[in-house]
């Protein structure tokens, strides 16, 4: 027998004799215990939904917070947290998809969904597509909020709507029911836009039944609008009016830069102001403004004296509204500098307190610039 097999034989012998085979169990057996097994892992929740940060799911989540505002006066509150933050963001805003879904939202017959969108909705990105200028367009004629129909009248005027083949849709438009809308279109009208079909428009707009209408037709034959042949016509045109707003057409003439206005203002003005009992306030302050902006314009000595004569005319005491004789003095002063010294230091005794002190300060403004 090898020394390799009694080997074995005996450990088989003790390993049963331990194991209590016919006899007791050793009590001083060490238990092994079994390797302790991991505690199975927790099963990883899948990251929660993120909030949409860009494209109409953002966009209308933010809207939902500015809805839940009250309305104020035909307004969304402005004091709303929620409004705060939609007039805030920016970001969201600036692609195509999101004059898509103000479009939409304007499209909405919530109140508070179109005025949202009307705050946000920048006319130059849509201004040269047809479609979504025709869908504005569709939109401002139903429109009844006056907050929301005056931010329609200023984006559908800023489109180039013959351009795009929706000059019958401006025509419409001209006689919207919403005077808020049409001053803002009358305003804005040429400025951005000047052919055939918006001159037409505002024709109409000239003639419109509201005078705050008119009044806003006539300002957009001021600088900001083109000096042409046809803006020059009408602003001439318009010196011939003879109701509240003849002041508003001097003015607005006197601002343009169509050649000879100036002398054809002040002309006009000499025949405005033949009665000074019959000056207003109404058209007296805005007389005063024109002879005031002729005079600063490139203008001969010979207009200024006579512009300066019309100016004086409005600063006696004969004329009845006490805002009209103080808006002469700067009149006064650009037309003729050297003469209103004696003018103004003959006002600065008048018997209204009102015009005597304005009178005052306008005299020592000008000693003030002769000591320079």
């Amino acid at each position: 027998m090898s020394m390799r097999f009694s080997m074995l034989a005996l450990l088989a012998v003790t390993t049963m004799a331990s194991l209590g085979c016919g006899g007791a169990q050793n009590a001083e057996v060490t238990t092994v215990e079994p390797p302790a097994q991991a505690s199975p892992a927790l099963a990883t929740p899948p990251p929660a939904a993120s909030a949409p940060v860009s494209g109409e799911a953002a966009i209308q989540k933010l809207a939902e917070g500015a809805l839940s505002c009250g309305l104020v006066d035909e307004e969304i509150d402005p004091d709303c947290a929620g409004l705060k933050a939609w007039l805030d963001e920016e970001a969201l805003f600036e692609d195509d998809e999101a004059s898509a879904t103000l479009l939409t939202m304007l499209e909405s017959s919530e109140v508070k969904r179109r005025i949202l969108a009307i705050e946000k909705l920048r006319t130059s990105a849509i201004a040269n597509d047809k479609a979504a200028v025709a869908r504005l367009a569709a939109v401002a004629k139903k429109e009844t909020n006056v907050l929301v129909a005056r931010a329609l009248g200023g984006a559908i005027a800023r489109a180039d709507m013959k351009q795009l083949g929706l000059g019958d849709d401006l025509r419409a438009l001209a006689r919207h029911p919403v005077s808020e809308f049409r001053q803002s279109l009358a305003f804005y009208l040429l400025r951005p836009n000047q052919n055939d079909v918006t001159l037409q428009v505002l024709v109409t707009l000239l003639r419109d039944a509201d005078p705050r209408v008119q009044r806003e037709a006539i300002s957009a034959l001021t600088p900001t609008t083109e000096s042409t042949d046809a803006v020059c016509k009408l602003a001439q045109d318009q010196l011939d009016r003879s109701d509240d707003l003849a002041g508003e057409a001097h003015k607005a003439a006197a601002t343009t830069r169509c050649k000879g206005i100036h002398a054809t203002v002040v002309d006009s003005l000499v025949g405005k102001t033949a009665d000074p009992t019959k000056i207003t306030n109404a058209v007296g302050v805005d007389y005063a403004l024109a002879l005031e902006r002729a005079c600063n314009a490139d203008v001969g000595t010979d207009l200024k004296k006579k512009a300066f004569g019309v100016a004086k005319k409005l600063s006696d005491a004969k004329v009845p509204d006490p805002n009209t004789r103080r808006a002469s003095f700067h009149a006064l002063m650009r037309c003729d500098p050297a003469a209103a010294t004696n003018v103004l230091g003959a006002l600065s005794k008048d018997k209204d307190p009102f015009v005597a002190d304005a009178a005052k300060k306008q005299l020592d403004e000008l000693k003030a610039q002769s000591n320079k």
